[in-house]
């Protein structure tokens, strides 16, 4: 459900789409339906630019009562995302953290956890974000990363890393750029 003036500032947005290397629009569509069909809480976006995803998500959340926490290395893009998500009256649930997203990640403290990540950043470094952000994702929770056929070559340590991991089913979505969903798996029941 977007209301009338964040579909105004999503449809601007779109126009910077190239230039602030924003997801395309039906994967913005498919994270919001993700996020309120597992009835996530808390989020975790690594890689904020613009605020478009964040938007999306921060929608979702809004929905299901949960909140995002978005990390951007760039601070003049970051102060463009938080402009946007007051506008779309986003800011009580979406916390912005500026910094390197590898720092940000490695301190988090021991006890946060996430129902789902969504990673759209420096695409070599996506296995590393992955290593960090597993230890923080519940069992059953997602992670999420785009680009990963536009990017195939800089992603290929990622995808071989999740693919390898016993407790993750990984697939591929053939949306715009490439979506890599990874499912944590729930351990049995002794």
């Amino acid at each position: 459900m977007v209301n009338s003036s964040s579909k105004q500032i999503l449809s601007d947005l779109e126009k910077t789409q190239k230039e602030f290397w924003n997801i395309s629009r039906v994967t913005g569509e498919f994270l919001n339906l993700l996020v309120r069909q597992i009835r996530a809480k808390n989020v975790l976006e690594v890689g904020t630019s613009n605020g478009y995803s964040g938007i999306w998500l921060g929608l979702a959340l809004k929905q299901t009562g949960g909140k995002l926490t978005t990390i951007e290395y760039w601070d003049k893009r970051l102060s463009v995302a938080k402009e946007n998500f007051k506008k779309c009256a986003l800011e009580d649930v979406i916390e912005t953290v500026q910094g390197s997203a590898l720092e940000v990640l490695e301190a988090l403290s021991e006890d946060y956890t996430a129902d789902l990540a969504f990673v759209d950043a420096n695409k070599t470094e996506y296995v590393k974000y992955f290593e960090l952000i597993d230890k923080h994702l519940k069992p059953g929770g997602i992670i999420v990363c785009d680009n990963v056929l536009s990017h195939e070559e800089k992603c290929r340590p990622f995808i071989d890393a999740i693919n390898a991991h016993p407790d993750y089913h990984n697939v591929i979505l053939p949306l715009p750029a490439g979506l890599s969903l990874g499912i944590k798996q729930i351990p049995p029941a002794s």
